[in-house]
């Protein structure tokens, strides 16, 4: 009876380390994430076929901590990556896309991560005329 028990409290115990390991690898699926992109510097550009920028680094980063595999699309227009989003084609979009009514309508965003700094001035004593 204590063979078996000490046997019981092994497996038990093996499990317990394994576990987490399995959780994620079954979380992991096999197949890359298709991500859609827009060629907009300098947050997305192309070089030699290569792409850089800003907005690749945030994603190659959250890829690499997630432990994700991926491949890139590139769309001619933002529109076009819009869509493909929208529809399941792509999985992610990455480019500097501003959030509006008719987008939030189709697509889940982040929260932003970049401010582009636009501001609208007037003098302090401007008339209404």
């Amino acid at each position: 009876m204590r063979t078996w028990c000490r046997l019981a409290g092994s497996f038990i115990l093996f499990l317990m380390l394994l576990w987490p390991q399995v959780a994620a690898e079954a979380q992991q699926p096999s197949e890359p994430l298709n991500v859609g992109l827009f060629v907009n510097p300098p947050f997305v550009m192309k070089d030699k076929g290569q792409f850089t920028g800003m907005a690749i680094n945030l994603w190659e980063g959250l890829a690499a901590k997630l432990g994700r595999q991926y491949r890139y699309v590139q769309f001619d227009t933002i529109r076009d990556l819009v869509v493909a989003t929208a529809s399941g084609k792509v999985d992610v979009a990455v480019t500097n896309l501003t959030i509006n009514q008719s987008r939030a309508e189709l697509l889940d965003f982040t929260q932003p991560w970049f401010d582009g700094g636009m501001r609208i001035m007037i003098r302090e004593r401007a008339s209404a005329t």
